[in-house]
């Protein structure tokens, strides 16, 4: 699962996701593992194998009548149609092994998985040899590439991925999601993982900070009410259910502590560790972040020996963010390019929802946020039968949109991977439900 999750794409250029999707791929249909999916979870594979190569013959032809050679958007969807046939062959072999159980073992094993990365980052800082190693070895990052010298220097470190603001916003699910798999009172295993998590978010970049103030709000004021769910409950079982007896009383009781957790750790590194590392870490990313979010009279950083400077702070860096294309035409069918060729056309953003809506245009951009959104009404509605499940996946679905409105990454390799392993292993789940209910 962490090769298919964080599988490096090697000199900017070879795609070595595409190989382990292959590999697994192959894997599945010499074990005969599909026949162990339901009829849900394979509807499900098929839709968003059919969107993405839907999406990819689209933009090639809207290419060939705008005239544009840029070719990243069919190439991206290609990738996703791949990587999509690739968890799905994941989904089955846990299926076959771990039958009812699997769909939680995913969701384990994807926390899991974000947890070590986090804990690479954290190796890469503190080891400049390891650093090395992932850059010049396997990332295998060329000099002349613009993150370079941030990665070699070791200023800021996105490990095995490209994005380091994505990064930073998918490693705080190492601690969003420790509710649902560290159950017990572990506090020294707790403390763990968040150090590494925060570590992690701010070697990165700011994002994971602003996710984690949201996602602490979600968690503690929007999800269910206790009588409706002791009701429910008592009604609705499933084997989910029963293996591990967790509700969102008792996630939500355990986030609480967490938080609590989060905060003395916070405090005890800014107090005790920080100090002893004032050089090192005053030109790296983690001063960047504290300063983004503690002042706004910005932070000045030369990238790279650029003669130019930055300066950044928290209401700077979302102002100019967002804005439609200025004619009808492209509002509605898009360019088809990735806005980032100045030779065709270069959209000065980031964000997925700016950059889709100019690349592949209103009617695909839109259909395509639907079927992510319907996945977390989902997850909501059977966060009673299945609530570990239910919550894993709705936080991590919420928490790619989030980042998707930062940095385009709705359909980034890492976040496809992650997102589609959760949303098969809810529907998995849906089938179990459905099969209990129906002995019921």
């Amino acid at each position: 699962m962490f090769l298919l999750i964080y599988s490096p794409k090697i000199a900017g250029v070879y795609d070595s996701l595409a190989f382990f999707s292959f590999v697994i791929v192959l894997l599945a249909l010499i074990t005969n593992s599909y026949k162990s999916l339901g009829v849900l979870p394979i509807k499900r594979i098929t839709i968003y194998i059919i969107l993405f190569f839907t999406i990819a013959l689209y933009v090639t032809l809207l290419r060939s009548v705008r005239g544009i050679t840029d070719t990243y958007q069919t190439l991206r969807f290609l990738r996703c149609v791949i990587n999509t046939a690739g968890v799905g062959a994941l989904v089955a072999l846990y299926v076959k092994n771990y039958e009812s159980h699997a769909s939680e073992k995913i969701l384990r094993d994807i926390w899991l998985c974000i947890v070590f990365h986090g804990a690479l980052i954290v190796l890469m800082f503190l080891i400049p040899p390891v650093n090395e190693f992932v850059v010049f070895h396997i990332r295998r990052i060329e000099p002349t590439g613009w993150q370079y010298q941030s990665m070699i220097q070791g200023s800021r470190i996105s490990g095995l991925t490209s994005s380091w603001d994505a990064t930073s916003g998918i490693q705080v699910l190492g601690i969003v999601l420790m509710p649902a798999f560290i159950e017990k009172n572990n506090i020294f295993l707790k403390a763990l993982v968040v150090l590494i998590s925060l570590f992690s978010m701010a070697l990165s970049g700011a994002t994971g900070f602003v996710v984690l103030a949201f996602h602490s709000t979600v968690i503690l004021l929007l999800w269910v009410n206790k009588n409706k769910e002791k009701k429910r409950s008592a009604v609705l079982k499933s084997n989910i259910g029963r293996t591990k007896k967790l509700t969102f009383s008792q996630i939500k009781k355990s986030f609480v502590s967490i938080m609590g957790i989060t905060v003395i750790v916070t405090f005890f590194v800014v107090i005790k560790i920080l100090p002893n590392f004032t050089e090192r870490v005053e030109n790296t990313s983690i001063a960047r972040t504290a300063n983004m979010f503690l002042s706004n009279t910005g932070y000045e950083i030369q990238y790279n020996n650029r003669t130019n400077t930055t300066a950044e702070s928290t209401v700077r860096t979302i102002i100019n963010m967002y804005f439609i294309p200025n004619s009808v035409d492209n509002f509605i069918y898009g360019k088809g390019g990735s806005g980032r060729r100045r030779d065709e056309y270069y959209i000065p953003a980031d964000n997925g929802i700016v950059l889709n809506l100019h690349n592949l245009g209103f009617i695909m951009t839109i259909i395509m946020y639907i079927i992510v959104l319907q996945e977390l009404f989902v997850a909501f509605k059977y966060r009673i039968s299945m609530p570990k499940v239910a919550f894993t996946t709705g936080i991590i679905v919420l928490t790619i949109i989030m980042i998707d409105a930062k940095v385009q990454y709705l359909m980034a390799r890492n976040a496809l991977s992650i997102m589609l392993l959760a949303v098969f292993a809810m529907w998995q789940g849906i089938r179990e439900v459905k099969i209990n209910n129906a002995k019921i």
